[in-house]
């Protein structure tokens, strides 16, 4: 579908659903992100992040390659004035330490250590 008939969408959760679609095609699921403006770029983190923090928690968007994207999380949320969400990603990196590695391999070794240890303080 076009963008011109995806701006023609009146119901909200239709057009979220297109535009995500569009925006995930142009930039190849997130293998191309060099493809996408800045405010594309910034609808494909926070749309990712939902999806996967909806279907399996942070741990599934961190150790899927959306979580590629973690570095910018915070920020993307800031953008779009979710300041709540921006705060609990924020929060939720933070418990590692660190700054999360962009190398998928890299940042789910660390998961693995980090989810023990977050376990054990639970």
């Amino acid at each position: 579908m076009s963008i011109y008939k995806i701006w023609q969408i009146a119901d909200e959760n239709e057009f979220i659903v297109a535009l995500a679609d569009y925006v995930a095609q142009k930039c190849e699921s997130g293998d191309n992100m060099a493809a996408l403006s800045a405010p594309e770029r910034i609808f494909f983190i926070t749309q990712t992040c939902e999806a996967e923090v909806n279907n399996g928690g942070f741990a599934q968007f961190l150790t899927n390659s959306s979580g590629d994207l973690a570095g910018e999380l915070a920020n993307a949320f800031q953008t779009i004035g979710a300041r709540q969400t921006a705060e609990i990603c924020r929060r939720a990196l933070g418990l590692f330490g660190r700054e999360l590695p962009a190398a998928r391999e890299e940042r789910c070794e660390l998961l693995d250590v980090s989810t023990d240890a977050a376990t054990q303080r639970l």
